[in-house]
Parts: C-alpha cells; sequence; structure tokens
C-alpha cells in the first residue's frame, strides 16, 4: 500500500471528478510508509445506507455485499457492472458467502437463522430461501456481525448482542465467536468458540492458517491467536495492534483483510482510512486516505485479486454533509493500482 497518492476519482458513470472539490483525500495524516504515483478510487454501486461484507467470487466473478441496515444482498458483476437485490425477511443480517462448485448458492447468517439461498443475481429479488437445520444455537439475543470461511470449511461467525432500553448501543461482553459446521444436505453444526466479546467485526486467518486474526470492534485493537488448524481450536493469544499507540490516527478498527504481501490490511471506520500493518509485528506500514468518512469492510478481488473493494457508511452522517459531498457514502468503492495483492475469501463447502 501507500504513503502518499495522487487519486483518480471516477464516480458511478466513470467519468472523473477534480480534485479541488475533494480537498480531504490529500490530507495524510499518518507518516508511514512509501508512495506510488497514482491510485485509482472507482464507485462500483449506487448508495445505501451501510454497505457492508464484500465477499468476492473468483469463479462467478462477482462481489457480494450485504447493506445493515436493510437485510438485503447486493451481487455487483464485474464484467458488465450491473447490480442486483433480495431482500430478506429478517431485520438484521452478518453475512453472505458463496457455495464452492456452485454457480448460484449462497449462505447467508441472518438474525440467528442459517439460510442457504438460490439466486442466480440476474433479476432483484428471485430466487428461493431456504432455512437450515441447526445442531446446537446461537444464544437468544445474538446478532451476526462477520464471518469468513476457515480451515476444514468451517464458518467462523461473530455475533453481538444490544443493550436494553433506548439507543443503538452494544452490550459488552454479550459477543460471541462460533464455529458452523455443514455437514451435508440441510443440517449445520453450532459451537461457541469465544465469549465475553462485545462487538468482533474483523475476522481472518493467516495464509498458512496458523494464526487467528480478530478484532473486537470497541477495543480498537487486532489480537492475534495461535490456531490449531487440525483440531479447529484458538490458542494462546496476543495483542498484535493497538490504535491507541498511533495518535495521529482517528476511527474505530472494523474490518480486515490478509494480504500476500505479509500484511493485514485494516478499515478505520471514522476515519476515513485504511491502514497496512505487519501481520508478525503489528508495525504501521502504510495507509490510504479515502474519500468516505465511514469506511466498513474489505475485500481482496478482481481477477487478478489486485483490487481492494471497500464498504461505506452513511450512519450517523449530517445531511448537509452528505449533499455537500461529491461521492457517495453508503457505495461500495474499488481500489485499483496499487501494486499489491491480496487473498479473497474462501467460499463454503457443502456435500
Amino acid at each position: 500500500m501507500v504513503g502518499c497518492q495522487k487519486y483518480d476519482i471516477q464516480n458511478l458513470r466513470g467519468s472523473k471528478m477534480k480534485l479541488s472539490i475533494l480537498p480531504t483525500i490529500l490530507l495524510l495524516v499518518l507518516p508511514y510508509g512509501y508512495c506510488i504515483k497514482s491510485l485509482n478510487v472507482r464507485q462500483i454501486t449506487g448508495s445505501a445506507e451501510n454497505t457492508d461484507l464484500p465477499f468476492w467470487d473468483q469463479d462467478r466473478q462477482v462481489l457480494y455485499a450485504v447493506n445493515l441496515n436493510k437485510p438485503t444482498i447486493y451481487q455487483w458483476d464485474y464484467k458488465t457492472g450491473n447490480v442486483t437485490s433480495i431482500e430478506l425477511a429478517q431485520k438484521s443480517i452478518g453475512a453472505v458467502v458463496s457455495v464452492e462448485g456452485s454457480s448460484n448458492k449462497l449462505v447467508v447468517l441472518a438474525d440467528r437463522d442459517v439460510l442457504k439461498v438460490e439466486w442466480d443475481g440476474k433479476k432483484n429479488n428471485t430466487g428461493k430461501i431456504q432455512n437450515m437445520k441447526k445442531n446446537g444455537n446461537f444464544e437468544e439475543k445474538d446478532e451476526p456481525a462477520e464471518a469468513k470461511v476457515g480451515p476444514g470449511g468451517k464458518l467462523w461467525l461473530g455475533t453481538y448482542q444490544l443493550e436494553e432500553g433506548p439507543g443503538y448501543n452494544f452490550a459488552k461482553g454479550k459477543g460471541s465467536l462460533y464455529a458452523l459446521t455443514f455437514q451435508g444436505g440441510d443440517t449445520v453444526t453450532i459451537e461457541k468458540k469465544l465469549s465475553n466479546l462485545t462487538f468482533p467485526t474483523g475476522i481472518a486467518f493467516s495464509p498458512d492458517d496458523e494464526h487467528f486474526y480478530l478484532v473486537d470492534y470497541p477495543s480498537n485493537t487486532i489480537q492475534k491467536f495461535v490456531f490449531d488448524k487440525e483440531n479447529y481450536k484458538l490458542g494462546k493469544s496476543e495483542k498484535l495492534f493497538d490504535l491507541a499507540d498511533h495518535r495521529q490516527a482517528r476511527g474505530k478498527v472494523s474490518n480486515i483483510v490478509v494480504g500476500t504481501h505479509g500484511s493485514l490490511s485494516l478499515s478505520l471506520y471514522n476515519g476515513s482510512s485504511i491502514l497496512d500493518i505487519d501481520s508478525n509485528t503489528g508495525k504501521v506500514k502504510s495507509f490510504i486516505t479515502l474519500p468516505i468518512h465511514l469506511p466498513t469492510g474489505l475485500e481482496w478481488g478482481g481477477p487478478k485479486n489486485d483490487t481492494l473493494y471497500v464498504g461505506s457508511s452513511t450512519n450517523s452522517l449530517p445531511k448537509k454533509y452528505l449533499e455537500l459531498n461529491a461521492f457517495s457514502s453508503g457505495a461500495i468503492y474499488a481500489i485499483e493500482n496499487m501494486g499489491v495483492t491480496g487473498f479473497s475469501s474462501r467460499r463454503l463447502k457443502i456435500n
């Protein structure tokens, strides 16, 4: 990644925006990294309230994402640029992953349901949605936050709970980490792996599957666990990264993805930026300042896995801010010409 940039900003129709109306994108607040001459930051979808959890399917050459505020799945076709969607009946949605070996099957976590969705993405609100049978269950008030497929085809899911009363506050210590095993057919086994979390928004595995990374959003840290990939167990953990050690930075550590260049990329919600850190030492290597205030989920993708897709949110942003800015908060962006590659998310295996 980069420590200073020149931007080529494009909107949904591909026309270039003038840098003079986007001065904030040149305010680089962290003195790390090195430079490349230009980055292409391209808006690829329209705006939704809270677009998050992008998932790249390499075989289908499509990107999936969700709207957390209105449980909807989006599909963006890389070749055509078409965007289609399917809305769910549930209240909350936490992840969407595609099924390996299939051209139209997805597994979706919504409320406390595990859904099998058959949808080819050609038309809006079509397809078949089926509740899978559960062996074991979640806590009564759990809501899905983030999920990634790990070794052995298990789906690792973070959940949160909300406090009672007005507002939208996460209940401290009520979040959990689960491992979901798909045994074939329509049955999934649910096993709790960690408790006493709050809002686990970032999950990732090292390329060799020997380490597991976890972001519990309010903590502003990344925990690094030793991972037993034969028995699917979490071992000793250490604090890999703490945003409090970087006074120049602002925002909250939100989502993480693994790069092939030995690093973790993390988004800073309310911080307009992405940091690139060393996955062994936790040191900041470089950063990108974004033309969006509230970046959310990250995903490596594109035909060569050299594009970083970034979700964004409009939550809590003043109406005047949204009207004045030339880019669209709530859209998904593609960051290209970075000169590095990453690992896109694993697809799920279901017999």
